[in-house]
């Protein structure tokens, strides 16, 4: 039977939809709950999902928050899993993606690939893609990891973000001040308080308890953020802030590792963080004691046309007669 591609349209699909997407990107899981509420958000976010003779075969979307709305190249995924690839269910995905996105007026997409995924990488790079930057996945093992509790310098102190919400708009008031330092995706989530509290505190899974704050003089000077997995024995680091005027003084080093003993406190056996910078990277490394396990790769390319989508995989591609490259 052919693919057949729909979109996602109830609970039931989306959950669906999230089961065949962390089936393939298992390192970075998404939730029902969260994507429920950014579909609830976004007016231009699409899921869809591949079926063949009623199986899921793979998944996809294009994502609606302010970065991908404001561009001309949104952000989409594309996952299936190893054992349906080479059916053209990928083609098929993007293909859909394509004819949605260029309704939108827009121009191509912005997407991301494993570095030891040489398939999907490949895939990519026939379609015109080109790769646009490297992120580092770190991992730390909580079993051994032993530091001594963290202490503050004079002047600072630390709390979490659970026991001080009256602080919530000082640590937006950080968050604004530096995550356009971060990425474009991260800075156009500070423009508005909405879209910062849904796409960085909103997941059901943020631990607010293993949020810790710096803070000086009654003011939030930085913080970082720590999401729960489902297996509520692994969690992933989002994201260390600390305003300008206070950076070089071991703030960053210090809300981590009050973030690592709550965690180990809390039962959690496995922290996952990503940097894109070799200073993160020293200071997960070297300071902290995570391990360098991999890499993703962000790629950049145009929307695809129904004559590469139709072609089996694999076969070179043939330039109709007329049209010119792109």
């Amino acid at each position: 039977m052919a693919i057949e591609i729909k979109a996602v349209s109830g609970y039931d699909d989306l959950e669906r939809w999230v089961e065949a997407r962390n089936d393939v990107l298992s390192d970075d899981p998404h939730t029902a709950e969260m994507m429920a509420l950014v579909r609830a958000s976004e007016l231009e976010h699409v899921d869809l999902l591949a079926s063949e003779d009623g199986e899921i075969v793979g998944a996809g979307m294009l994502a609606g928050d302010p970065a991908s709305t404001a561009s001309t190249h949104p952000y989409v995924e594309v996952t299936v899993p190893r054992t349906y690839r080479g059916r053209g269910v990928g083609g098929a995905l993007f293909q859909e993606l394509s004819e949605r996105a260029r309704r939108l007026g827009k121009e191509g997409f912005e997407c991301e690939a494993r570095a030891d995924d040489q398939h999907s990488i490949a895939f990519l790079e026939r379609r015109g893609f080109v790769e646009t930057g490297r992120a580092a996945k770190y991992v730390l093992d909580l079993s051994a990891y032993d530091s001594p509790p963290p202490v503050p310098s004079e002047g600072l102190e630390l709390a979490m973000l659970a026991d001080r919400p009256d602080l919530l708009a000082g640590v937006y008031a950080v968050a604004k001040a530096t995550y356009p330092d971060v990425g474009a995706f991260q800075a156009k989530h500070t423009e508005r308080l909405d879209d910062w509290q849904l796409y960085q505190l909103g997941s059901p899974t943020t631990a607010l308890d293993m949020t810790p704050l710096a803070i000086a003089d009654g003011d939030v000077v930085g913080f970082a953020t720590l999401v729960r997995r489902g297996d509520n024995r692994s969690a992933e680091h989002r994201i260390c802030a600390v305003l300008p005027d206070w950076r070089g003084r071991g703030i960053a080093t210090l809300l981590l590792q009050e973030q690592l003993a709550a965690a180990k406190r809390a039962g959690v056996e496995t922290i996952v963080a990503w940097g894109r910078s070799a200073d993160v990277g020293r200071t997960y490394g070297t300071k902290l004691g995570f391990e360098p396990c991999g890499e993703t790769i962000a790629f950049r390319g145009p929307l695809q046309d129904r004559f590469f989508a139709a072609r089996p995989e694999g076969r070179a591609r043939r330039r109709p007669a007329g049209r010119p490259e792109r």
